[in-house]
């Protein structure tokens, strides 16, 4: 008999009225029950016990549970659906609990807002409605020279009044500063300040009036400082390559013999320039303007240092 299986003999000795004591044992012949029986701690003196019955329950019970497992199921069991697999996220219970109010506050949290990083110069709003765009072209022209243009003043540019040297005009609006902007750069007389002979503030004012598409008419240079030949010969190098414009008009200490000297170079590096950029005659450029610069140590030993 195989374990776990019931005879009809023990059905039988089961059905009876109380009697539990099978009738292999009675007959005296040994069973699997009586085995158990035998080798259990808590059979005494050769008592029965009530373990081969508890035996034999447990495994009668244990067999019917098996065979009516799905068939003994009651009508409430029956219209439960199949279980949701949880290793599908779209088929997953919580994914159907969610309420629309809980669905839209995780859409928010998820909702990333980049700031501006820079303010903007000027307003950007739409300024069609405001009334100096009602009138006609040559009229709003003749505002903004009224209000940009100093025919008298050169307008002075140094490091310290560069960020303020824009009238606050131009950052009304985006419309007037695009109207305005050309007659402030084009029409007024701007003196750049070169101090120690560094070009610094006039490749500013050249790198603004370059992204708006101007170029300066009028220009000043304003020197101030000592001589510095390192900065005189970074700044003959922009004009040699076409990145910078040469002394026009110089004003402050720059006088007399150096004056002409310096205005020789200039000239020298923009025509050397024009025919050829090339490293090699940047060389040939260099060692005429060393020859130069002893010129202008006779007048001042500073720029030989």
């Amino acid at each position: 008999m195989d374990n776990g299986s019931i005879s009809p003999l023990d059905l039988s000795m089961i059905a009876n009225d109380g009697d539990a004591t099978p009738k292999s044992l009675q007959d005296g012949s040994p069973s699997q029950g009586a085995l158990m029986a035998n080798t259990n701690p808590n059979h005494r003196n050769g008592e029965p016990t009530t373990h081969i019955t508890n035996d034999l329950l447990n495994a009668l019970g244990h067999q019917h549970s098996n065979q009516h497992v799905t068939t003994a199921t009651s009508p409430k069991h029956r219209s439960t659906p199949p279980a949701h697999n949880h290793n599908n996220s779209n088929t997953s219970p919580c994914h159907h609990s969610q309420t629309p109010s809980k669905a839209k506050a995780k859409a928010k949290t998820k909702t990333k807002t980049v700031p501006t990083s820079t303010p903007r110069p000027y307003r950007t709003t739409a300024t069609a409605s405001s009334p100096i765009f009602r009138l006609p072209g040559e009229l709003r022209n003749r505002i903004y020279r009224y209000a940009l243009h100093d025919a008298k003043h050169a307008i002075e540019l140094t490091p310290s009044s560069w960020a303020s040297h824009q009238p606050a005009l131009l950052r009304a609006s985006t419309q007037l500063r695009a109207e305005a902007l050309p007659i402030f750069y084009l029409e007024n007389v701007f003196a750049a300040e070169v101090r120690d002979w560094s070009a610094r503030v006039q490749g500013r004012l050249r790198d603004l009036c370059a992204a708006h598409g101007l170029r300066l008419k009028h220009r000043r240079h304003y020197f101030v400082g000592a001589p510095h030949w390192g900065n005189l010969a970074a700044w003959l190098r922009e004009v040699f390559e076409g990145r910078s414009v040469g002394v026009s008009d110089c004003v402050g200490k720059v006088r007399g013999m150096e004056r002409k000297i310096v205005g020789v170079m200039f000239l020298l590096a923009r025509q050397k320039g024009m025919a050829c950029r090339c490293e090699g005659c940047w060389g040939e450029l260099e060692r005429v303007l060393l020859a130069q610069r002893e010129l202008l140590g006779m007048g001042d030993p500073r720029w030989l240092d």
